[in-house]
């Protein structure tokens, strides 16, 4: 099964390796380890990750409202940070 399903995909995807054409294009640095450890320890203070926190909403318990709000902000906020570090290096 794995081997027509192997055929199926690299037809589809002209002929290159699937498995090639998903690995990263950049390497690990500083922005992303601190986002990852940003990300699990609020995954782990409030025990939600961020796509049951948004089903959980319908509960309206305070804990899951408290963290989608603060996961929205820091979306909001890293979304600010982004485009005006962008807007600068336009500038230049």
């Amino acid at each position: 099964m794995h081997a027509l399903a192997s055929r199926w995909i690299r037809s589809k995807s002209g002929g290159r390796d699937p498995v090639a054409a998903s690995q990263p294009t950049r390497s690990i640095d500083l922005p992303l380890v601190k986002g990852a450890a940003l990300f699990g320890l609020g995954w782990g203070l409030v025990g939600y990750c961020p796509g049951p926190a948004l089903v959980g909403l319908v509960t309206l318990q305070t804990p899951v409202v408290l963290f989608t709000v603060a996961m929205l902000a820091g979306m909001f906020v890293f979304h600010y940070q982004h485009r005006k570090q962008h807007r600068k290096q336009r500038r230049k």
